[in-house]
């Protein structure tokens, strides 16, 4: 399956051939031809576990869900408060759950494909990722401003934890089991949690894992773009954003513990737009023609770890008819992703923030000769006013005693009474 602005192309191994479904351009007319293209994009997208149901928001705020058996068809199409940023199908598959920009959560009826969705849950900053517990216990949400919280669902707003280490916004989430969360960010570590303690358990450095060669003054950040885990061998494939490389690491899980180790490194000509696991097979999809979408054959055994391109007939030919439709991915190359983003919009805070500590760093250096020149100010001022009140007071003196000619009262005249 492969998405483009707001085409969805499924690729069919037995049929060796693609469907395509377009979603509904214009939510008010219905006219595709009215909207310019490349500006009604698919924001997220999510499939459900047992491939029933697939849902994708668009560029419109609209959540449109299609059923994929027997045939692909749109069954729901209902209206989002924000633009979405992620999807995740509860496990039973009752409920579809969005979360957006605004950092809020909502949930979707699966049975009630009319309903609009219910508020589950906010945050204070954009969410970049979402999961769900296998069992249903917790609803993990991760945003923007490095924070992971783990809350109770349904009722989301019970708060369980937090889990708090990341240095730069959360970018990725995945559950290996209902007691262990990996979480990626970007400030290039991979940590894994306990969550029924919210501790820490390891923190990965990726950053120091990438070749040598890699690393540039012009790209010294480094963002976890995409995570996968072959729970077969307990090995966990992890993508920087902008890096032409996956790492592959081994978990090993020792009295609730966890140690993990680098076995391999996979260069690729290009950095990867995303890798999705099927089984054994890693599909890893580039920007190269010809070669846009490679899957990987993987296998551990007595501690070496190999990952070369499958042999596999079917999947040749699957990847072979991916391929040839080179003109429906060109139009991604060279975009600019959201991890970059992220970096600019948090390097333009941080340098606000700089330039708001430097201004007053400065202020608290003057601070002792602006209080000498105040004091000095005012001692100034109360002398004047003592001055002043001293002058006031010594004319007022000088009217009651008469000094003043104008002021003195004359004698009343004799009045001479004749004998």
């Amino acid at each position: 399956m492969a998405i483009k602005c707001s085409t969805i192309e499924v690729f069919t191994c037995e049929r060796e051939s693609k469907q395509e479904t377009e979603t509904p351009l214009n939510p008010e007319t219905g006219d595709g031809d009215a909207i310019q293209d490349g500006k009604e994009k698919i924001l997220t997208h999510a499939l459900s576990h047992n491939d029933k149901y697939y849902a994708i928001c668009d560029d419109f705020k609209k959540l449109r869900l299609y059923a994929t058996h027997p045939e692909w068809k749109k069954i729901s199409s209902r209206s989002v408060a924000r633009r979405a940023t992620a999807i995740v199908f509860t496990h039973d598959l009752s409920q579809v759950l969005v979360a957006d920009k605004s950092g809020d959560v909502y949930s979707f009826s699966l049975t009630d494909l009319n309903k609009p969705g219910e508020l589950l849950c906010g945050h204070l900053s954009m969410l970049l990722d979402m999961a769900i517990t296998s069992n249903g216990r917790y609803i993990i949400t991760a945003d923007r401003d490095e924070k992971i919280r783990v809350g109770h669902y349904p009722n989301a707003y019970n708060i369980a934890g937090f889990c708090l280490g990341h240095e730069e916004f959360v970018s990725k989430l995945l559950i290996l089991k209902d007691d262990i969360l990996v979480s990626g960010a970007g400030d290039g570590t991979v940590r894994f949690w306990n969550l029924e303690t919210f501790q820490e358990l390891y923190c990965l450095d990726c950053a120091q894992d990438l070749p040598s060669e890699m690393h540039s003054s012009e790209n010294t950040q480094v963002a976890v773009k995409a995570m996968q885990f072959f729970t077969k061998y307990d090995i966990l494939a992890v993508a920087a954003d902008s890096y032409p490389v996956i790492l592959f690491y081994k978990v090993v899980w020792s009295a609730g513990n966890v140690v993990v180790e680098k076995v391999n490194t996979m260069r690729l000509s290009q950095p990867p737009w995303d890798m999705q696991l099927q089984g054994d097979i890693l599909w890893v999809l580039q920007p190269v023609e010809g070669d846009t979408i490679v899957p990987y054959s993987v296998s551990y055994k007595q501690e070496d770890f190999q990952v070369e391109k499958t042999s596999d007939k079917k999947t040749i030919e699957l990847a072979e008819t991916v391929n040839k439709n080179w003109d429906f991915f060109k139009g991604s190359v060279g975009q600019e992703s959201n991890f970059q983003l992220l970096f600019k919009a948090y390097k333009n805070r941080k340098d606000n923030m700089q330039d708001y500590l430097e201004r007053k760093r400065q202020r608290l250096a003057q601070t002792p000769l602006k209080k000498e020149k105040q004091s000095r100010r005012n001692k100034q001022r109360r002398r004047k006013e003592k001055e002043g009140d001293a002058a006031e007071k010594e004319g007022s003196e000088d009217v009651e005693g008469g000094t003043n000619s104008d002021s003195i009262a004359e004698p009343e005249p004799k009045i001479l009474k004749a004998s």
